[in-house]
Formats: C-alpha cells, structure tokens, sequence
C-alpha cells in the first residue's frame, strides 16, 4: 500500500483470487482478511461489513485506487513499494475526482 486516507498507510497485502471471490491472506489499511465475493464488477464484497468499491485500477491491473460508499477511507494499492509517477498522478487524480481530501493523504 502506498497511501492511504483515513486508514493507516502502509503494510503490504497479500490476495489469492478463486472462482468469485477475492482472499485477503494478510491485511493492512482498515481492511480485515477474509473472503470477499466478486459478484458484481468493482465490487469486493466481504462477509459482513462493509463492501469495497475498485475505483481505478490501472491497465496492467499493477495499481489500484479503493475505497468504501461511506467515504471513510480510501486506498492506493501498488505491487510494487514504488509507483511510478505516472500512476500515482492518476490515483491522486481519482480520488480527487471522487471527493477525497488530498490533504489527508499518508503516504508510506
């Protein structure tokens, strides 16, 4: 993770994909492990909770900006601890775009 609103920055994730569904082995950013569905596209749907919206991800699917309906916190998501500054410009753009207070980015 290399920013965050609302949530801690920072941490690194690990995914698994399976058929419909996303796993978050290790977790980070306001966001527990477990089994979220994919039923419906930009959707990451958890047992109980709060469903996650994808925002943005970029062609190569290497970053990816998320966030809940709430507002209450957004992240940017890079597999890498470096994004380029051509994908960090189009997340902060994003989010932007979204509402989201730039000022109140961490970084980490």
């Amino acid at each position: 993770m290399v920013g965050a609103i609302g949530a801690p920055p920072g941490g690194r994730q690990i995914w698994t994909a399976g058929p419909g569904h996303l796993q978050l082995v290790q977790g980070g950013g306001g966001i527990a492990p477990g089994v979220y569905a994919t039923d419906k596209p930009g959707r990451l749907r958890p047992q109980k909770g709060e469903v996650i919206w994808v925002l943005w991800v970029d062609d190569g699917h290497r970053t990816a900006v998320l966030s809940v309906p709430s507002g209450r916190w957004a992240l940017i998501l890079n597999r890498g601890k470096r994004i380029p500054a051509d994908r960090r410009r189009a997340a902060l753009d994003i989010l932007d775009w979204s509402g989201f207070d730039l000022a109140s980015l961490r970084e980490g």
